[in-house]
C-alpha cells in the first residue's frame, strides 16, 4: 500500500494561534487538493517553539481547541 505524504513547514507566528490555524487550514486545503493522503505538521505549529515561559501557558490554554481542529480538518478534508 502507498501513501502520497505532504510536509507542512511555513513561517509559523509566535502566539498567533488563530492565525496558525487558519494558514494551516489552508495549507491542509491544497494538499488536500494535491490527493495528499497525509499530512506532516511540526510539533509547535499552533504556537511556534520560543525559549519564553508564556508558550506552555499558550499552549495549554489552547490544547483542546487545537486537537479539535485538528480532528475536524481530518474528517472534513478525509486526511
Amino acid at each position: 500500500m502507498k501513501f502520497k505524504i505532504g510536509l507542512i513547514q511555513p513561517k509559523i507566528r509566535h502566539y498567533q494561534v488563530e492565525a496558525n490555524l487558519d494558514m494551516y487550514a489552508d495549507r491542509l486545503q491544497e494538499r488536500k487538493q494535491a490527493k495528499v493522503q497525509l499530512a506532516v505538521l511540526p510539533e509547535f505549529f499552533p504556537t511556534g517553539n520560543t525559549l519564553e515561559t508564556r508558550l506552555l501557558q499558550t499552549a495549554v490554554q489552547t490544547g483542546e481547541k487545537t486537537t479539535l481542529w485538528m480532528k475536524r480538518q481530518a474528517a472534513d478534508l478525509d486526511l
